[in-house]
């Protein structure tokens, strides 16, 4: 009988405090064996769910960037909208540019806190400052472009819809700037728990790729950097900033899946409040074939 655990472990898969129990004893909640939190904070020894919540969540977001390249193309294309059917096609145009940015922003929010869920190890500790709150909370400004764009279809006093246009723009520019810098350092966390750190430089590569891009941005929106090379120097560090995020989040994904995949066996998982008593377990032969 080994010496119960004196700190204050935390199940992998529920959270529960481990505390007093024994390192060859399950969980009393889930019934997943202690030692299971006693390997380290590997990915692939974490809660299995948890791991493909962070999966599921990689994939969608790397659908909103689908959804959102569709958009750009769409709205790119106004003077071909124009010759193929006027001010009936613009309208068409219009209410296709809102769909695909309405379902962007929500894919990218349910992306962003399936990607960002909480360890279930670490439920019961105090909430760390760190990547995971800011990043949701930088989620959350992706539901303000498509909010305020049925607005400014409208007539408004001239004041209110400039403001309107402002924080539009700059809700615009966090969504497609800042959000993937925060979202790649969250990346980074998860590649570091993936034993996975080939794909460090190629993440500092692209954060430095959407630094670079939307300082730029924030200067055109100024007229600081209007006219000339400007703008096509910017759309393409935008366009190698997104390629750079989609590639990290197919490796990180395919590294999750790899956990889940090589993820030990819990032979020892019994269910919860099950007693492990031996005495109890047994089953009298006799009383068996008499039934």
């Amino acid at each position: 009988m080994s010496d119960p655990l004196s700190e204050d472990v935390r199940c992998n898969e529920c959270g529960y405090s481990l505390r007093g129990l024994d390192a060859r004893a399950n969980c009393p909640e889930c019934g997943v064996p202690v030692a299971e939190a006693l390997r380290g904070d590997e990915l692939r020894f974490a809660s299995r769910a948890w791991v493909r919540r962070l999966r599921r969540g990689a994939l969608l977001i790397l659908v909103a960037l689908i959804v959102l390249m569709l958009e750009s193309i769409v709205d790119a294309t106004r003077s071909l909208w124009i010759s193929a059917g006027g001010q009936g096609a613009l309208l068409v145009r219009s209410a296709v540019l809102f769909a695909l940015e309405a379902l962007a922003a929500a894919t990218v929010v349910v992306g962003v806190f399936w990607f960002t869920s909480r360890d279930p190890s670490e439920s019961l500790c105090p909430e760390q400052p760190g990547h995971r709150r800011l990043v949701r909370r930088l989620a959350l400004v992706a539901l303000v472009p498509p909010l305020l764009l049925p607005a400014l279809s409208t007539r408004l006093p001239a004041n209110l819809s400039f403001l309107l246009f402002v924080v539009r723009q700059m809700a615009v520019i966090m969504c497609l700037f800042f959000l993937p810098v925060v979202l790649l350092l969250h990346a980074r966390v998860l590649a570091l728990r993936l034993k996975s750190p080939e794909v460090i430089p190629l993440i500092w590569i692209v954060v430095a790729a959407f630094v670079a891009s939307g300082g730029m941005a924030l200067l055109a929106r100024f007229s600081v950097l209007a006219g000339g090379p400007w703008p096509v120097l910017i759309w393409g560090l935008g366009i190698l900033a997104g390629g750079g995020l989609a590639m990290v989040l197919i490796i990180v994904q395919d590294e999750l899946t790899n956990a889940v995949r090589t993820a030990p066996l819990r032979s020892g998982t019994t269910p919860p409040n099950t007693s492990t008593d031996s005495g109890v377990r047994t089953v009298n032969t006799e009383q068996a074939r008499a039934r």
